[in-house]
């Protein structure tokens, strides 16, 4: 199924402008709109789009923000601090599948004129890599008494749903901001959920690592939000 599902995220700020004084520090969102578009080429896309609204506007990642906190993973440490590799791996590490190269095992090389070294050493995904978030929920829309289950795209395809907005304040002070985030997943594996009850759950995050509230979606079928061509 994974061969299915490719998304790319997309994070656009609309209409982003000064706010009250007296907004909070943390990140507060609104669920405003979800909308499923169908093309031909069976490359779908949802797009959401959120209201915000942040006290110093401190929201946003540009593309040099890949050192800690918000590097896109870390080595994990055995108990003599070394990084662990495949080879001494411990009994609750993973196995190495090409499905986890570079989600739970990293594939390292090294070389020279007169050497070549590789090893594969165990990761962790930084969530902090990231400051926008998707849950997503599906049932059987057609089985009386289904419940809700999470669909980890991650897991299943090696892409999380997760994605990055750019930095929203662009002067060199704090300011309050508000306004509107769309964000758009394309994909070719959105259809295979044409049958399901579908909710999403959704959250952002400053760049001091505050996390905004959780806003789900209400339950919806890819017909219901289908858009108009």
């Amino acid at each position: 199924m994974s061969k299915f599902f490719f998304p790319l995220l997309i994070a656009v700020v609309l209409g982003a402008c000064h706010a009250p004084p007296e907004l909070p520090h943390q990140p507060e969102i609104g669920f405003l709109s979800v909308k499923y578009w169908e093309t031909d080429s069976r490359r779908d896309s949802l797009n959401l789009v959120l209201a915000f609204q942040d006290g110093n506007g401190d929201l946003g990642l540009a593309p040099i923000d890949t050192v800690p906190p918000y590097n896109r993973r870390d080595f994990v440490l055995g108990a003599n601090g070394q990084p662990i590799t495949y080879a001494n791996r411990r009994p609750e590490d993973p196995i190495f599948t090409t499905k986890n190269n570079g989600i739970k095992w990293e594939i390292r090389t090294s070389e020279s004129e007169t050497d070549f070294q590789a090893d594969t050493l165990r990761i962790e995904l930084n969530p902090n890599h990231y400051n926008y978030f998707v849950r997503w929920y599906h049932k059987d829309a057609g089985v009386e008494g289904a419940q809700y289950e999470e669909y980890n795209f991650l897991e299943v395809t090696g892409v999380p749903l997760d994605g990055r907005f750019p930095i929203l304040n662009t002067t060199d002070r704090e300011r309050p901001l508000q306004g509107e985030l769309k964000y758009g997943i394309v994909s070719s594996g959105i259809r295979q959920f044409s049958k399901d009850s579908i909710r999403l759950e959704l959250w952002i995050q400053d760049r001091a690592l505050n996390e905004s509230n959780h806003v789900f979606t209400p339950s919806f079928t890819l017909n219901d939000i289908k858009a108009s061509n």
